[in-house]
């Protein structure tokens, strides 16, 4: 039996994940898509729309077979770190032939080339020279890219690409035999803000409309209606960001600021403007605003406030990424595909026993946060209750 993953947000699930589960087992000729998923919080260092449970017995509904959690450490970390977590776990399961995951190029094999010039050294010298010049890390290796091959720089400027360039670079890492296989992004960009009116919208255009409850004539082209009509009539209770505001704000007040060193994303005395702007302004927004800079990027200050709330340090990320990982599963429609998983498996409660993980931690806190911001317990650690069989 062969399986082919895809390593995803879905937040919420759309018909671009639809049309690329479908997609892909066309291509792959697999028998299972699996879905390596992040939690109750994605990369945007943000709350999901919906609780991880809710969104993965959707995606089952829809065209996956199984979805598996990728722990919460992972799952707000930087790009890099973002695959190299998702990858080690599929590294492990030896039935995995293929990772299909979306990009915007219409050459996807110009991925592969431009993955192949930033793992060279001969690169090194002209990102040094970029960074150098005071540049976010993405900002200078485009600057650099373009210097050495501007064909090719383009690539880099639209964020699918860039993320599978990390899986690409990650599947090297570790030696894995599993195929890339890019799919490219129909319709709208992974970024656009407004609902497009047909078929294919950005899961960010149907959070925004959501939230702000306009162009909802449009929202049910973008998604099933099971999902949307699930989104509209208050069945789920969305993320508070008033109550994350008052406990991030309270913690990057009290937190030592010798311990805020040890944060992951955090170097060269960031932490020093983002403390005393926290004592200035009391929402997130207003104190990433005030903190962001043309070095560090609204989206690393908004990772670094998240891993003051849940503790990750730097010390966390680097053994979480050295020990073996673990398969929470939230999800599936047939319980063969479990026995492709291999231990530790955790379906249900009982399965944690006396698991000790570096990621564990931080999974129970991020879940705890979840539930404290969402005032119900559909996101908590044990709860499982919509695992879908």
């Amino acid at each position: 039996m062969k399986i082919c993953a895809i390593i995803c947000e879905y937040n919420p699930l759309h018909n671009g994940h639809i049309y690329q589960m479908r997609l892909a087992r066309e291509l792959s000729g697999c028998d299972v898509i699996m879905c390596i998923m992040s939690g109750n919080f994605v990369q945007r260092a943000e709350a999901a729309i919906v609780d991880k449970y809710t969104r993965a017995a959707w995606a089952v509904k829809h065209g996956a077979d199984i979805v598996i959690e990728l722990p919460t450490i992972f799952a707000v970390s930087t790009a890099d770190n973002f695959a190299r977590g998702a990858i080690k776990m599929l590294s492990q399961i030896k039935e995995v032939t293929h990772l299909s995951f979306g990009c915007e190029s219409d050459k996807p094999s110009d991925l592969f080339a431009v993955a192949e010039i930033l793992a060279h050294n001969d690169f090194e010298p002209y990102f040094r020279r970029h960074i150098k010049k005071g540049v976010s890390y993405a900002t200078a290796v485009s600057q650099a890219m373009t210097e050495y091959d501007s064909k090719l720089a383009k690539i880099l400027d639209l964020p699918n690409n860039m993320l599978g360039l990390h899986y690409i670079s990650a599947l090297k890492e570790y030696n894995s035999t599993i195929i890339p296989l890019p799919v490219k992004r129909t319709g709208c960009d992974h970024n656009d803000t407004t609902l497009s009116g047909k078929e294919f919208s950005s899961a960010t255009a149907i959070r925004n409309a959501v939230f702000s409850n306009m162009q909802l004539d449009c929202l049910h082209s973008s998604a099933p209606p099971d999902i949307m009509d699930a989104l509209l009539s208050n069945t789920h209770r969305f993320p508070d960001k008033s109550k994350y505001d008052a406990i991030a704000t309270h913690i990057l007040r009290t937190i030592n600021p010798e311990k805020a060193t040890t944060l992951q994303s955090v170097s060269e005395g960031l932490h020093n403007k983002l403390l005393k702007n926290a004592t200035t302004y009391n929402t997130v927004e207003q104190i990433i605003t005030a903190t962001k800079s043309k070095r560090y990027t609204y989206a690393r200050i908004s990772r670094i406030i998240l891993e003051a709330v849940l503790g990750i340090t730097k010390d966390y990320v680097i053994s979480a990424l050295n020990a073996p990982p673990y398969y929470r599963i939230l999800a599936f429609s047939n319980k063969k595909t479990l026995g492709l998983i291999p231990q530790p498996l955790i379906v249900q409660n009982s399965d944690f026993g006396n698991l000790s993980h570096p990621a564990l931690n931080t999974d129970k806190t991020a879940c705890a946060l979840y539930t404290n911001l969402t005032g119900c317990n559909k996101g908590a650690f044990f709860s499982n209750s919509n695992l879908s069989r």
